[in-house]
């Protein structure tokens, strides 16, 4: 635990966050961050590990209180947590029951003709007759209390809390070639598997267990081969059944459907979630300015060339990269100018009109 470091701005939540708004933190960002979405970025390792050593600490409560103190952060919680819970009375306790004034026949009676269940039992015989119907009732007892177990509302909760898993959508793309003819594509679909370090513990020898930070589970990337079949348009839907999220509860897992994506241009490059493109402009485009048509996975965008652009500009375009597990990267376009075809003499005599005024007012 490491005072210095503030875990709850690494897991980007407020300092009274509770248990589950942490957990869902730590989930998305450990998505984020994943070495394996974030190959050869030892930066993005590095934030992988911070979000792991924040989890352990704030997802254990003693830790958590330890934590808090030091940072100077609700001082009082160790306090409160160490007073005793009040005790709660057993649910099957009931308050006894007022009791009834006897009839004065009954007081006046004398002790030996009256007859109490306590006196009763107290003779030899009542003894026996207490043990045997104890006997007697033993096997009717366990029945019942089986019978409570598979009909106690809590039971009922337990099973009726059994849910199927998430859908999980992902961004597939593919040439027009691939399209046409068919193929069967690899993609990495991001799935969580139960921890086996501490077996769905989340804790080993008291602590929160080092591998799923007691989490009892671990975020992985799957390879799934998918067949692509011929003919397939944009826009298409291919579902894999069964292979979405975890179910939970004994649930049966989610489906994954692959949105059908095509390259308007065969220049983009994937590389993750981030595309690339270079994009032809014209000399006046780069000198006046212009709104250009770029291709994207999504389809064609604006985009805007300010004046003076230089060749080899690279531009933005967020959210236009490749979705992948609930995340989007974005598109990089780089410009590069390209000198015109064949000109008429209108062109040519402005060409060296405009040559004829850069010699005569040369740039300082």
């Amino acid at each position: 635990m490491d005072p210095k470091r503030n875990y709850y701005e690494i897991l980007e939540v407020a300092a009274s966050a509770d248990a589950d708004q942490i957990k869902a933190s730590y989930r998305r960002l450990a998505r984020k961050y994943h070495p394996d979405i974030n190959p050869d970025n030892p930066q993005a390792e590095a934030l992988f590990k911070q979000i792991g050593e924040a989890y352990a600490v704030l997802s254990d409560r003693e830790k958590r209180q330890q934590y808090d103190i030091s940072l100077g952060v609700l001082k009082n919680r160790q306090a409160e947590a160490s007073k005793p819970e009040p005790k709660k009375r057993p649910k099957t306790e009931s308050p006894p029951p007022a009791r009834k004034p006897e009839p004065k026949a009954a007081r006046n009676k004398s002790p030996q003709t009256s007859e109490s269940p306590g006196e009763k039992d107290s003779t030899p015989a009542g003894f026996k007759e207490m043990f045997d119907a104890l006997f007697r009732k033993e096997k009717p007892a366990a029945d019942n209390t089986a019978k409570e177990k598979t009909t106690r509302p809590d039971a009922r909760a337990s099973t009726s809390k059994s849910a199927r898993g998430e859908d999980i959508h992902i961004d597939m793309v593919i040439t027009r070639e691939e399209a046409g003819n068919g193929t069967v594509k690899t993609v990495n679909v991001q799935h969580t598997e139960v921890c086996k370090r501490c077996s769905a513990t989340g804790r080993l020898n008291g602590v929160a267990c080092p591998v799923c930070h007691g989490e009892k589970q671990l975020i992985t990337l799957r390879k799934i081969d998918v067949r692509v079949p011929a003919g397939i348009k944009a826009g298409s839907k291919i579902r894999v059944a069964k292979e979405g999220g975890r179910g939970k509860g004994g649930g049966e897992p989610g489906d994954l459907f692959l949105n059908v994506k095509l390259a308007e241009d065969q220049a983009l490059k994937i590389d993750g979630l981030t595309v690339t493109c270079d994009l032809p402009i014209t000399v006046t485009e780069a000198v006046l300015g212009a709104e250009v048509d770029v291709p994207t996975l999504h389809g064609k965008v604006k985009m805007t060339i300010p004046p003076q652009t230089s060749s080899g500009k690279v531009f933005k375009l967020k959210g236009q990269g490749v979705t992948l597990n609930g995340a989007t990267g974005d598109q990089y376009v780089t410009v590069q100018i390209i000198a015109p075809g064949k000109l008429s003499p209108r062109e040519r005599a402005l060409y060296e009109e405009l040559a004829q005024l850069c010699k005569d007012n040369p740039r300082k």
